[in-house]
């Protein structure tokens, strides 16, 4: 006999999602996992490649411009850019958050700082890690890699005081297909062992002082996340009030302030008035200048006094009346930077030496040249070598393929090396076709 009773009140069934609903790990806490981490323990989870994934379900997500390609879409996963504060980021999380149902994937990224914090170089162009924190996460269960860990700035691990590792260190020989690569924050790309090292391997090195003051300002700026998720929109007049406020700690004069921040009027003249926003860099500069967490600068919480002495001060760049009668010396140190291997760019010399370009092109015109042409000849040395090492590995694929008995074309290889051929240009593709017909004629397809 059925008791179903019409007035019964009826339990709602949650609704269903596409891909399993995987929790995030370290909601709440500086060491939040990266939406690159989380959506390569969803794929590997799926028993999937990432890139299939990406071309599957998330590209769908994606409307590119008239000038873009969705086929660029598919290798972004592979890059730390998709943790950060740009529209690619938010179609990442609009995505994942339909086909998971989870609806905190925001706080994976940095857009909660959206508007507040300028996108330029914020993202590392490549992973990092810290190989303790992966250790002490294996040996509980549930390994990650951090969000902190994919800003470009942070340099060291701020909880064990060491330098962030990005090779695993691993030699060629033992270098695995990219067909057998399993693909996991965890695990090298190359040789597919753990990153995980135990302390006194050769690659773990302590960090400087100054490396871990700026770890620890950016991982409390990520544990402020939630609350400036609330806050979004605030931002730019936060940071306008914030210095407003400095302005009047030092007399209303905005010469002073600049100077007590160690950088050019118009440029702190730009801040104070909301014409353009300071990076990251320039947040933990002023932040540990002032002796105040990032997030008081955006919220524009201005300090009440100034500390004295002040716990770190940036020197200031050089201008022409105090370079006047520093010529010789200035020679003489950009002479010793020439000889400095790999070679330095013109820009990294003047910031060494506290001097600005302009200047250098004007009074050593002679050095200026010869750093612009050493520069240059290292460039292109590298993009030969990495162009190189990008043809070795194409032709690695190949043979891998050829050794299953599958013909080697562009589309194979391309699924093979997961989007990674970078054949845009007519020269790149004429290479690869060469490989496939020299791989062809090597295993006897051609006959």
């Amino acid at each position: 006999m059925n008791d179903f009773n019409e007035n019964d009140d009826l339990v709602e069934m949650p609704p269903r999602s596409k891909l399993v609903s995987l929790i995030p790990y370290g909601i709440g806490t500086p060491y939040v996992e990266s939406l690159a981490s989380y959506f390569l323990r969803l794929a590997d989870i799926h028993c999937l490649p990432p890139w299939f994934l990406t071309r599957q379900l998330i590209r769908p997500f994606y409307k590119p411009k008239a000038t873009q390609s969705a086929k660029q879409f598919d290798r972004f996963w592979q890059s730390p850019t998709i943790s950060g504060a740009t529209m690619l980021p938010r179609i990442w999380v609009d995505a994942l958050t339909e086909l998971t149902g989870q609806k905190n994937l925001c706080q994976l990224t940095l857009l909660p700082f959206e508007g507040g914090i300028p996108s330029l170089n914020l993202m590392s162009s490549y992973r990092k890690w810290c190989p303790l924190c992966l250790l002490e996460l294996q040996n509980e269960g549930q390994p990650y890699s951090f969000l902190l860990w994919d800003i470009s700035i942070v340099r060291a691990c701020p909880f064990h005081q060491i330098e962030l590792v990005w090779k695993c260190g691993c030699p060629d020989d033992q270098r695995l297909s990219p067909l057998n690569v399993r693909h996991l924050p965890w695990l090298c790309r190359r040789c597919g062992r753990s990153l995980a090292r135990v302390m006194g391997d050769p690659s773990i090195t302590k960090a400087s002082d100054e490396d871990s003051r700026i770890a620890k300002l950016v991982a409390d700026l990520i544990f402020t996340k939630v609350e400036f998720d609330q806050e979004r929109g605030s931002h730019v007049e936060g940071i306008k009030t914030f210095f407003s406020g400095l302005v009047s700690l030092a007399g209303g004069e905005i010469t002073k302030a600049a100077s007590l921040l160690g950088v050019e009027k118009g440029q702190f003249h730009g801040w104070l008035k909301g014409n353009h926003l300071p990076r990251l860099e320039a947040l933990v500069m002023v932040a540990s200048i002032l002796a105040c967490p990032i997030a008081d600068i955006l919220r524009g919480h201005a300090p009440t006094v100034i500390p004295t002495p002040l716990p770190f001060h940036r020197k200031r760049v050089v201008g022409k009346r105090s370079q006047r009668n520093s010529k010789l010396m200035i020679r003489k140190k950009l002479e010793c930077l020439l000889e400095l291997s790999p070679p330095l760019s013109i820009t990294q010399a003047g910031w060494l030496i506290g001097v600005d370009t302009k200047y250098m092109r004007e009074n050593f015109a002679d050095l200026y040249a010869e750093f612009l042409g050493r520069f240059r000849e290292s460039c292109q040395k590298a993009s030969k070598a990495r162009r190189e090492e990008r043809i070795q590995l194409i032709l690695e694929a190949a043979r891998e393929l050829a050794r299953t008995g599958r013909l080697p074309t562009r589309r194979r290889l391309s699924e093979a090396l997961e989007g990674r051929l970078g054949c845009s240009t007519p020269n790149d593709r004429g290479t690869l076709k060469g490989i496939c017909q020299q791989v062809r004629r090597e295993f006897g397809f051609l006959q």
